[in-house]
């Protein structure tokens, strides 16, 4: 049986006279993965809701709470994260903005309403993929090999390389994580990007999921299924379900990710 390695959590405070509301997914991965996504997501939300900085800099507060985050996992002894990481999307809403903050490949989208009164996509983050062009620089640099992705074998992933006095691995599939310590020679950070969007009243929902949603739905899709729904209840439950779905008729009873998201009306 599959151990679920994702982590979700939702959670608001009131800050020196401002809501501000947290919504997190965390995908852990490796031997150890559930380990860690459950200590990152714990200690993140915590650092995060108690930062100086949440309301008058949300994006420093989101960046110095991953990395701290990432700094205490590491000096834990009790958590093995040396070979084990987890990716992490931060969505905080304070002011009538969007704070995002990103580390691999799970996702934020945002359905927006365009002129014809259609419901379109926005993609909040970027996934870190190991073969995207600055992430490739920082890897090889650092004496990291990133293999090709090809539809046998799979995506880009970050391996040591052969000369390197290592055993193989770690065959990530993503440049950034929190966690996997034993790749950071290979130019694998931790460090989140962060984005800023400033909400309008044509801005309707945001999905905040882990790739088991995103590997077999496309944010059109996602949006346009969510849309349908007047309760993120039901339209979370209802986009896992079509998730589950797909799987099912990409992979059959062989394989299916983690699912994980987070509906957000606005």
């Amino acid at each position: 049986v599959k151990i679920n390695q994702d982590r979700g959590c939702a959670c608001s405070r009131h800050v020196d006279g401002t809501n501000v509301a947290l919504f997190c997914v965390f995908d852990g991965h490796g031997q150890h993965g559930e380990h860690v996504s459950e200590f990152v997501m714990t200690r993140a939300q915590t650092l995060l809701l108690a930062h100086a900085s949440i309301v008058s800099g949300p994006g420093d507060a989101i960046k110095a709470s991953l990395l701290q985050t990432d700094a205490e996992l590491m000096a834990d002894p009790t958590v093995h994260s040396q070979r084990s990481g987890t990716t992490a999307v931060v969505v905080l809403l304070c002011k009538n903005q969007l704070w995002v903050g990103n580390v691999g490949d799970s996702r934020a989208v945002l359905g927006t309403l365009d002129a014809a009164g259609a419901l379109v996509p926005h993609d909040l983050t970027i996934d870190h993929k190991p073969d995207d062009e600055g992430e490739f620089e920082r890897i090889t640099t650092c004496g990291g090999l990133v293999s090709e992705a090809t539809p046998e074998d799979g995506p880009a992933r970050v391996w040591f390389a052969p000369n390197s006095g290592h055993t193989s691995g770690p065959g990530l599939a993503m440049s950034r994580s929190i966690g996997d310590h034993r790749s950071r020679e290979l130019g694998v950070i931790p460090e989140p990007d962060i984005r800023h969007h400033k909400l309008c009243k044509a801005d309707k929902l945001v999905i905040i999921a882990s790739d088991g949603v995103w590997e077999v739905m496309s944010s059109q899709a996602a949006v346009e299924l969510v849309s349908t729904f007047t309760n993120a209840t039901e339209a979370c439950r209802a986009l896992v379900r079509e998730a589950v779905v797909c799987w099912q008729e990409e992979e059959g009873d062989v394989y299916r990710d983690d699912i994980t998201a987070i509906v957000v009306f606005m």
